[in-house]
């Protein structure tokens, strides 16, 4: 009997040491729940005035066009990716330094002073009488107009030296001796035979190079056509073929017949830049539709001459 009435003892002692426990616990949480909901008592008029700001300060940026704006340059950027491909980039990496260099001498204030007066002239022009030989012989005594000529002349001489510069820069052009025959092309073998056998005795020549014959097509020694006019569409699917452009696409053939359009109607191939402003085709597709010097490649698929500028 008294060992039953020590566990009864022992036992209750126990649950009144759990219980006292967990009375504790039920106040910490009761104590945190407390300050939680003082905390959002005194935060809530706080955060109803930092919204209310914000939300005045957002309708005035969209008043005064900040988010009109961010859109129209989101758009702008947009433009810019789709007109310009990772080469074009890299090469405004490597003149980045010129670029800031030009910027920060134009934006000199004594060139910008003499940018705004050339302004306010071109402005005023409908306000100016023509004015003849002898006015202009009588201008020229004036100082200022001599000042302005001899700038006028320097810009012209810097300029000239700077192109000749350019066109006597080597040309390191790929030569391709011989274009792979086209698929359509027939008995491509034996125009190739003769040639070949005709190069000894072309050699000791002193006159101009001859075309290369394939499958009755003459190309020059860069693989252009040597003659438009000899241009047909299937010879230009295996131009294309032998460029790397397994099929042509209506988008392909926008830009060949751009190019070659352009070509025809003012006697100079175009390049990259111009195709991109005779079509709708921008660089980034071009570089797309022919992966390999488009340029280059997109003249020999067209039929035309060598574009300027193309090494």
């Amino acid at each position: 009997m008294d060992v039953e009435t020590q566990d009864i003892s022992q036992q209750l002692s126990e649950i009144s040491a759990q219980v006292a426990a967990l009375s504790e616990q039920v106040g910490y949480i009761a104590r945190k729940q407390k300050e939680r909901e003082e905390l959002f008592s005194e935060m809530q008029p706080i955060v109803k005035a930092m919204m209310g700001t914000a939300t005045d300060e957002l309708q005035s940026l969209e008043d005064k066009g900040y988010f009109t704006f961010g859109r129209e340059a989101l758009r702008v950027v947009d433009r810019i990716v789709e007109g310009y491909s990772e080469e074009d980039v890299q090469a405004l990496g490597d003149n980045i330094v010129r670029i800031m260099d030009t910027i920060r001498a134009l934006t000199q204030p004594r060139v910008l002073a003499i940018a705004n007066d050339a302004t306010e002239a071109i402005d005023k022009a409908d306000e100016l009488e023509p004015t003849g030989v002898l006015g202009m012989v009588r201008a020229s005594r004036d100082e200022d107009v001599q000042r302005g000529m001899a700038v006028f002349l320097a810009v012209l001489r810097a300029v000239g030296a700077g192109v000749k510069e350019l066109s006597d820069e080597p040309k390191r052009a790929e030569t391709r001796r011989a274009l792979p025959a086209p698929a359509t092309a027939t008995a491509p073998a034996a125009p190739a035979a003769k040639r070949a056998q005709a190069a000894p005795k072309a050699a000791p020549q002193a006159g101009p190079v001859q075309p290369v014959v394939i499958g009755g097509v003459a190309f020059d020694d860069d693989g252009y056509l040597a003659d438009p006019s000899q241009w047909t569409e299937e010879l230009a699917r295996a131009l294309a073929a032998s460029q790397g452009v397994p099929e042509l696409t209506e988008r392909h053939w926008v830009a060949i017949m751009a190019a070659r359009n352009d070509y025809l109607e003012n006697g100079v191939s175009p390049n990259i830049r111009r195709i991109t402003m005779i079509s709708d085709v921008t660089t980034k597709e071009l570089y797309q539709l022919f992966p390999k010097a488009p340029g280059m490649t997109l003249a020999r698929v067209a039929g035309i001459p060598k574009p300027v500028g193309c090494i």
